[in-house]
């Protein structure tokens, strides 16, 4: 079995993008499904009085940490919730969740395992 390499980057040297199936979201891209290490890590902004719908995503579970900016988030299970710097969530595969309201831009890291995309 062939050992992997560390990696080094800046956020600065990535470019922002768009999100691939969320036209409201721009993403930072740290680790994708070409990497093959199973999971989707990127940073995120979702700019103020922009949402993101309700969707699900049927084979990876979907962890958020905000660094930057307030909002709401619906899940299923637990219904709306505050966001704000220092929020961590956990969306299990296969819950509805979408963010209503973005008071103010919002950044987050955005986690996929298993990857997403």
């Amino acid at each position: 079995m062939q050992k992997q390499k560390s990696s080094y980057v800046h956020q600065d040297e990535i470019p922002w993008q768009n999100h691939p199936f969320l036209s409201v979201v721009k993403i930072k891209r740290f680790i994708s499904a070409k990497d093959q290490l199973g999971i989707t890590y990127f940073l995120a902004t979702v700019a103020k009085g922009k949402k993101i719908d309700v969707h699900i995503h049927d084979n990876s579970d979907d962890y958020l940490f905000i660094l930057e900016g307030k909002g709401e988030m619906f899940i299923e299970d637990t219904g709306v919730i505050d966001l704000y710097p220092g929020v961590f969530v956990r969306v299990p595969k296969g819950f509805k969740h979408g963010i209503g309201e973005v008071y103010e831009d919002l950044l987050y890291l955005d986690i996929f395992h298993p990857e997403a995309f």
